[in-house]
């Protein structure tokens, strides 16, 4: 639901985020509702696709035919006019900006859309200069992860071993 006085974006629902890492999504939403954007979803119960996977194999027609519907479904969004598109892959989103238009520019969509997209992080650079993450235990207790992490990058020696166990 729109709160008044908020800006609102659409976001992307790339195949990435939306079968192999959810979380991530939930975790956008939760971010750019906390940075006070309102969040809408790009389908509403349409299938969209960047194109991508067509444009790298060379399926060029194949990828003409993903965008034309693609822009379909995106044209049929209510109020899609100035509402910008977040998208948090960021291959779908280079798609977007450049495969798109240059694979359809005879379509005015189609360069409509790609001004549209903004990445997570342009999106609250943007929409919400202001706003700064609150402190969370949660960031906090996820750093040692990714230090453990780190640490595993290179072989571990039997130091390394001990230190662990």
């Amino acid at each position: 639901m729109e709160t008044p006085g908020r800006g609102r974006v659409f976001l992307w629902p790339d195949t990435f985020t939306e079968h192999l890492s959810p979380t991530v999504g939930l975790a956008a939403v939760r971010v750019l509702e906390a940075a006070g954007l309102d969040v809408l979803p790009v389908t509403a119960g349409k299938q969209v696709c960047c194109g991508l996977t067509y444009v790298s194999t060379g399926q060029l027609d194949r990828a003409r035919a993903v965008m034309r519907r693609t822009l379909d479904a995106v044209s049929e969004l209510p109020g899609r006019e100035d509402v910008p598109i977040v998208v948090l892959e960021p291959s779908c989103a280079a798609a977007l900006r450049t495969d798109l238009p240059e694979l359809l520019p005879d379509d005015p969509r189609a360069s409509r859309l790609s001004t549209a997209v903004l990445t997570f992080a342009e999106a609250l650079e943007r929409l919400a200069p202001d706003w700064t993450p609150p402190a969370s235990t949660a960031l906090r207790a996820a750093r040692p992860t990714a230090t453990n992490t780190r640490s595993w990058a290179t072989p571990p020696t039997a130091a390394s071993a001990r230190q662990r166990a």
